[in-house]
């Protein structure tokens, strides 16, 4: 695995945790792709 990309994965993890439990990332200064993204993913299942 590239580390870029591991990296990207990474951020992604913690954005979309930050759905789950508010607060979680204080501040996000990377690539405001990155948070749109995951803003216009379904609404996680914390169950699943």
């Amino acid at each position: 695995m590239e580390p870029d990309h591991l990296v990207r994965e990474y951020l992604l993890l913690g954005l979309r945790f930050d759905r789950i439990e508010a607060g979680y990332v204080d501040a996000f200064t990377g690539d405001p792709r990155l948070r749109r993204q995951v803003a216009g993913e379904s609404a996680p299942q914390p169950g699943d």
